[in-house]
C-alpha cells in the first residue's frame, strides 16, 4: 500500500507540474494573440493580465495537496 501511495503522490506532482506548464503556455499564447490588430482604435496592452481567480485557486489547492502528500510519504 505504501508503494501505491508513493506512486499516487508522484503522479500528483507530475500532474501539477504539467498544469503549471500549461498555464504558462496559455498566458504566452494570450499575449501573442493580443498583438493582432483587430480594430483601428485597439491598443497593445502595456502589462500582463492577472490569471483568473479560479486558476489561482486551483493552483494553490494543487500545491497544498502536493505538500500534504509529500509530508505523508516522507
Amino acid at each position: 500500500m505504501d508503494q501505491g501511495t508513493q506512486k499516487n503522490a508522484a503522479m500528483v506532482v507530475e500532474t501539477t507540474a504539467a498544469s503549471h506548464a500549461l498555464v504558462s503556455e496559455v498566458v504566452g499564447i494570450a499575449e501573442m494573440l493580443r498583438e493582432f490588430n483587430i480594430g483601428e482604435n485597439r491598443q497593445k496592452p502595456t502589462s500582463r493580465p492577472e490569471p483568473a481567480p479560479a486558476l489561482k485557486t486551483a493552483a494553490m489547492t494543487q500545491n497544498m495537496t502536493v505538500k500534504r502528500l509529500q509530508a505523508k510519504v516522507a
